[in-house]
């Protein structure tokens, strides 16, 4: 018998030990149960994940629906969805757009004559080349209910950011208006026509608009961080009609997963209408969605984050996979999940996410009273630091307050975003300083004092 190659013997040991690595690893699902575990234990992170790729469907859910029910999450656990919203408004637009109702070119005025300003058109709506300013709400305003005529008096209160197609810039203003502009040349009610036109249609039976006139079978309580045994509160009253068009639906990860598949095949909408979708109007923009590159793969996909709630739906055409979640804890510890769980399903490298070592320990009045104040941290974008309970608590323009646990370090962490705060006193300066995730410091000069 022939002695056997050296070359073909190395060989044969290296397929042995891909063929080991292969029966080791641990299917995705438990895989994202354990990259999971730890964040569901501090109470960042719950929701529910549905993947569809080369390798057949994945469903998971970690966490809890209520906690005071001790409710868990299911896949079909239906959750909002903010603005992965934005895609289904666009997706009805298309649709009038298909049936004669609507054109691109159609100007906002000529329909909304309670809109004033600069004109502007369907499509820089769409594509956030609309010049309407990014929010219209403060918080102090989320919990109360406009109609029609004051939302577009808001809109239209407010400054523009740019002339109509100048450039592009995000607005939720802008999908306000066009869930305004889709009643009126329909004649029919946002949800109602939405539900007729696309949802429907597509099967998405667990999809739908949020309410607070009504109980919504199903739908997991919202969470934002807090304090006490569970580090969490209900969140905020927000008066969901408000959102129409931005932010306003409920879904499950598997209505998600379905309409990512349809996105992915390029049915339901006309050629001409998907080209209009995807294609980059600026800064990767395309309507309701964005384009980018996640794990060195071209991704097309949008997140969501909301009172209680975050999501994100993703479409990777060159490996045809969907990866869609929601959850109910609004926590930055989504984006680390998200990037995880993603880089599981694309076969790339990834580590589990860490949990931070942040602490829930009392802020005394002498520390905390030195650092409250407001701090632009962008021309026009300001953080509010305030003290109260023997906590400090930060909130964004626009936002609401959320309280922020100490470090062993002496910095300060906000769990909503999973980013680090730290107070430079130097004379008559005082200095906010944000840390992202990844390191990247900004500083922001305290303009008054509270």
């Amino acid at each position: 018998m022939s002695a056997v190659s050296p070359i073909i013997f190395l060989f044969f040991l290296a397929q042995l030990g891909a063929q080991e690595n292969v029966a080791h690893q641990a299917p995705l699902g438990e895989q994202i149960e354990s990259f999971a575990r730890p964040l569901v234990e501090r109470h960042d992170f719950s929701g529910a994940f549905a993947i569809r790729g080369p390798e057949g469907p994945v469903s998971v859910a970690v966490g809890f629906a209520d906690l005071a029910h001790d409710v868990r999450n299911s896949v079909d656990t239906r959750f909002g969805i903010g603005s992965v919203s934005k895609q289904f408004t666009a997706a009805l637009a298309l649709r009038l757009i298909e049936d004669g109702q609507l054109t691109l070119q159609d100007v906002a005025q000529d329909i909304l004559p309670g809109l004033s300003g600069p004109a502007v058109t369907v499509h820089q709506l769409l594509a956030h080349r609309s010049g309407l300013a990014r929010d219209p709400l403060a918080f102090e305003s989320q919990g109360k209910q406009f109609d029609r005529s004051e939302l577009l008096d808001i809109i239209s209160s407010l400054p523009r950011e740019f002339a109509p197609g100048e450039r592009t810039s995000y607005s939720n203003s802008g999908y306000i208006v066009l869930a305004l502009i889709a009643e009126s040349v329909s004649g029919m009610r946002f949800c109602d026509l939405l539900h007729e036109e696309v949802l429907e249609p597509l099967g998405l039976q667990d999809t739908g608009c949020l309410s607070t006139s009504s109980v919504i079978p199903k739908l997991a309580q919202g969470y934002d961080p807090g304090l006490g045994p569970y580090r969490l509160r209900a969140s905020p009253f927000l008066e969901w009609s408000n959102l129409t068009g931005p932010g306003g639906l409920y879904s499950t990860v598997e209505d998600l997963a379905q309409w990512g598949q349809v996105m992915l095949d390029r049915t339901f909408l006309s050629p001409s209408s998907w080209e209009a979708f995807m294609t980059d109007h600026g800064n990767g923009r395309g309507y309701g969605i964005a384009q980018y590159t996640r794990h060195g793969h071209r991704a097309i996909g949008h997140d969501g984050v909301i009172n209680g709630y975050t999501a994100f739906l993703e479409i990777y055409p060159e490996n045809r996979s969907v990866v869609a979640y929601a959850g109910n804890i609004r926590a930055g510890a989504f984006e680390l999940m998200e990037n995880a769980v993603i880089g599981l399903t694309l076969g790339a490298p990834v580590n589990p996410p860490e949990a931070p070592s942040d602490l829930d320990t009392p802020v005394s009045f002498e520390e905390g009273a030195p650092v409250t104040g407001r701090y632009e941290l962008f021309p026009g974008f300001h953080l509010t630091i305030t003290w109260e309970a023997d906590r400090l608590f930060l909130s964004g323009t626009g936002g609401y307050p959320t309280v922020l646990t100490t470090k062993a370090d002496g910095d300060y962490f906000y769990r909503a975003m999973y980013a680090t705060v730290r107070f430079e006193i130097d004379g008559e300066n005082q200095e906010l300083i944000w840390i992202d995730r990844g390191g990247q410091e900004y500083r922001a000069q305290r303009t008054s004092i509270h």
